[in-house]
């Protein structure tokens, strides 16, 4: 049941990514509302207690699929630097599905890229 739950949650997330440069790539409105101490352990432990919650997590690519309304991203979660960057291979605690309802060309998402995500859960 908790799988399921935590599935939903996922489906709901919507993505935002880094793609270059030295600014935060998260607004800062977003940052101030997202919770630090949701860590992806501690979600994933009880995913219905954190519905609706602002989450910041980042990691590395493993794939993106294309589907019929929008995209799916897998990522392989990884902790986060000061500045928001995804550090610390070998220290992820899995792996996680975001979807968005718009296309993400699995060219410009693809595996090996590193990103970070801040969404409503």
């Amino acid at each position: 049941m908790k799988r399921r739950s935590f599935a939903r949650l996922l489906l709901v997330m919507g993505l935002v990514w880094f793609a270059a440069g030295c600014a935060y790539p998260i607004s800062q409105r977003l940052r101030e509302e997202a919770q630090p101490n949701l860590t992806f352990a501690k979600v994933f432990s009880d995913p219905a207690e954190y519905v609706g919650s602002i989450v910041i997590w980042g990691g590395t690519i493993i794939g993106t699929t294309t589907l019929a309304k929008g995209s799916e991203i897998t990522v392989l979660e990884l902790p986060l630097d000061r500045w928001g960057r995804p550090e610390g291979a070998g220290l992820s605690e899995g792996r996680f599905i975001a979807r968005d309802s718009a296309f993400l060309d699995p060219a410009v998402y693809r595996a090996g890229q590193a990103g970070r995500l801040g969404r409503r859960c």
